[in-house]
């Protein structure tokens, strides 16, 4: 989708030299920032074994997709816990989205078994798996029994793949999403601290390898 001129805004390097910015551009920059810290927040959280917060994470999920790719999502465990397989479902467009932080190929072939076993695909003709987690190669296709499409390229979006998507987001579906993470994500560290999110993320990476 192509932006409208961007209004101007100015920002400055740690040198304090200035830089001439569009708007959504520096909208890009919060969004990637913001979203990179939340995905390390989940590794690291996940690797402590401190991660217990699913619905959590896939009612955020679900408002972000919504925003990006105009769907409209629900979260299918709000009325059924530890709903099988799937966590979220827009009925009307016929998707179904898993919400993890496990990217071995036996997750998500066990994910794709699970679909079929329930015959999901009868109500949903796509299944994607949103990944919390930089996505393995997978060699070779994953088994679907020819009971319906699953694309590991496309049906697989990770932080990273999510991003790509929302660089072709319009200016006013940025500032929407911009919004969205800002009122989401409460543990986020605000520039107000002085505190710049890579800097902490390094800090809290030195933390949890220094206790294994």
């Amino acid at each position: 989708m192509t932006r409208g001129f961007p209004d101007i805004c100015f920002d400055t390097d740690i040198r304090g030299s200035f830089f001439i910015f569009g708007i959504s551009a520096v909208i890009d920059k919060r969004i990637i920032e913001k979203l990179t810290f939340l995905k390390t927040q989940i590794e690291l959280e996940n690797v402590m074994h401190l991660f217990d917060n699913n619905i959590g994470l896939e009612d955020f999920t679900c408002g972000l997709m919504n925003l990006v790719y105009g769907y409209n999502l629900k979260n299918l465990n709000k009325n059924q816990m530890n709903y099988p397989g799937i966590d979220l479902a827009d009925p009307i467009l016929q998707i179904a989205v898993q919400v993890t932080v496990e990217k071995t190929k036996e997750k998500i072939q066990s994910t794709i078994d699970t679909f079929i076993k329930k015959e999901y695909m009868k109500h949903y003709k796509r299944l994607i798996i949103f990944l919390y987690a930089d996505k393995d190669r997978y060699n070779g296709e994953f088994e679907t029994q020819n009971k319906f499409e699953f694309n590991k390229n496309e049906d697989i979006i990770t932080v990273k793949k999510l991003l790509k998507d929302i660089d072709g987001c319009s200016d006013h579906c940025l500032k929407k999403i911009d919004l969205y993470l800002e009122e989401q994500l409460i543990s986020y560290p605000k520039k107000t601290q002085h505190i710049e999110p890579i800097d902490f993320l390094k800090e809290e990476k030195k933390k949890v390898y220094a206790m294994c």
